[in-house]
């Protein structure tokens, strides 16, 4: 005689299917506030995932000692990468020249190509590198690997405070990938809570504040990361005595 179907086979199927979400959704990076302290040396991991846009995106702060060299053979074919120099200053090779980047400046890494940072100084340098594999490649306005010295990078000055706007481009894994340095006057916000379907890191370069994430307000220290997903409502206020500065990165 021919079984049915029981309720124990059906309890074995949602707990199964309900365990494959769950494991599926493991890593995925929820909006929140990140520890940005520089490690002593070697790398240290910041948060790593997977989002809404990128099939892995992950952010490591790495510091090399006085006269060390770090040579990558070449980017992840399928991922792109974005250096931000925390402290210090690095000599910067890429296939297109090289550069000597300080405090807040950037090199954009494009799928496979090589690069040397050395640190030539006498004191520690640290840098962000933003390592991100997209879900679905980008098919027009493909760019070279660039550089960009944060000092060269004008001042628009406003009542609030001030923007540098570094680059807003279509790359290899993005349709739209913006990044700038807001500068934000103490106790201003810098703007009403919002929302934007694109995903948004914010690194803190100076001072201190409160962001507003969804329904809760969170402090957000000196050297914080703070990683707000698509659609979240989002707004940030400078509550230190001083102005503060951050990098807004916005992807989509």
């Amino acid at each position: 005689m021919k079984e049915g179907i029981g309720i124990g086979h059906i309890l074995f199927f949602v707990m199964f299917f309900t365990l494959t979400d769950n494991f599926g959704q493991a890593n995925v990076i929820v909006s929140g506030v990140h520890n940005g302290k520089s490690p002593t040396e070697g790398k240290r991991n910041v948060l790593k995932g997977g989002t809404t846009h990128f099939e892995s995106f992950a952010v490591d702060l790495l510091t090399l000692k006085a006269g060390e060299k770090k040579s990558r053979m070449a980017a992840p074919k399928d991922a792109e990468e974005v250096i931000i120099v925390k402290a210090g200053k690095v000599q910067v090779s890429i296939e297109s020249g090289n550069m000597t980047l300080g405090s807040g400046s950037v090199a954009f890494i494009i799928p496979g190509d090589r690069y040397t940072f050395e640190n030539q100084g006498t004191e520690p340098a640290t840098y962000y590198r933003l390592t991100f594999k997209s879900k679905s490649r980008s098919q027009k306005n493909i760019i070279e690997s660039f550089l960009i010295e944060g000092n060269d990078v004008p001042m628009k000055s406003s009542e609030r405070g001030g923007r540098r706007d570094f680059f807003n481009k279509s790359t290899f894994t993005c349709q739209k990938f913006e990044m700038h340095v807001t500068t934000l006057n103490k106790g201003l916000a810098s703007h009403a809570p919002h929302t934007h379907p694109e995903e948004e890191i914010i690194l803190m370069i100076k001072g201190n504040g409160t962001m507003i994430i969804g329904t809760d307000e969170v402090e957000v220290p000196s050297e914080s990361l703070v990683f707000l997903a698509s659609g979240v409502s989002h707004g940030f206020k400078n509550t230190g005595p001083e102005q503060c500065e951050y990098f807004a990165i916005q992807w989509k």
